[in-house]
């Protein structure tokens, strides 16, 4: 998947590799990437619709204590 304009070849640019670059995101960086993953899946049955990304956008953050 390409991520960076004009990357159609899909080259990581990442230090070492893709998995570990992602191991590293704190908890709202992964769950940003995540839904951006999720919403550029070229599979209907698997891509975010529109009112999944709405209930994202407007759910409350989760905090540890609730």
């Amino acid at each position: 998947m390409a991520l960076i304009y004009q990357n159609n070849s899909g080259f990581c640019f990442c230090k070492r590799s893709q998995s570990e670059s992602i191991s590293k995101l704190t908890g709202n960086e992964r769950v940003a990437f995540e839904v951006l993953i999720h919403c550029l899946d070229p599979s209907p049955s698997r891509r975010y619709t529109a009112r999944m990304l709405a209930d994202l956008i407007e759910a409350p953050p989760k905090t540890p204590n609730s």
